[in-house]
């Protein structure tokens, strides 16, 4: 997928450079284990190396709430990559898509105020973050980057309806 987005993005704008951030957690045996058959055919590790994640979700069993295992490590490894290299946008798809639409919007809130702004983001497949302490950071959201948000109809992981609903919290989402 590497591949053919920078080759989409070449022949589209040729002076586009994208990086791409690999998920701060190489999974364990049993995490790689758990990763869906599709996901597997899709990505076979002998191709593209073990498997890594952003987070993995739990329910706490006293609040109710999600809870995000790795959520302020995350957070703080893709800050400190746009602390390092200035970008334009934040692109993110399915679980990176839900990375980069909190950070985006926790950006909006004021909370990384040493961060150059964003000229632009762009969430695909994707949902809003369901962390308990970060879901607030979708509330009131009002100037900020243009953000366009994508899904795929037949999409097996992530509803469309997740997608249009993180759409919807973004003014002005096209």
């Amino acid at each position: 997928m590497k591949a053919q987005a920078q080759l989409a993005a070449y022949e589209l704008i040729p002076d586009l450079e994208l990086d791409f951030l690999d998920g701060i957690h190489e999974c364990t045996a049993a995490e790689a284990e758990a990763v869906a058959p599709a996901h597997k055919r899709f990505f076979p590790t002998a191709e593209y190396g073990p498997y890594r994640e952003w987070w993995n979700s739990r329910t706490d069993a006293e609040s109710g709430e999600v809870v995000y295992e790795r959520f302020d490590a995350v957070v703080d490894a893709v800050a400190a990559a746009l602390r390092a290299n200035e970008y334009d946008g934040l692109i993110g798809f399915s679980q990176g898509g839900a990375v980069a639409a909190v950070v985006v919007a926790m950006m909006m809130h004021g909370r990384f105020p040493d961060l150059t702004p964003l000229r632009f983001a762009w969430f695909q497949g994707t949902f809003a973050a369901r962390h308990g302490p970060a879901t607030h950071f979708f509330d009131g959201l009002r100037e900020g980057p243009r953000v366009l948000v994508t899904t795929y109809a037949e999409d097996p992981f992530v509803p469309p309806a997740a997608t249009r609903k993180l759409a919807g919290h973004f003014p002005a989402a096209a």
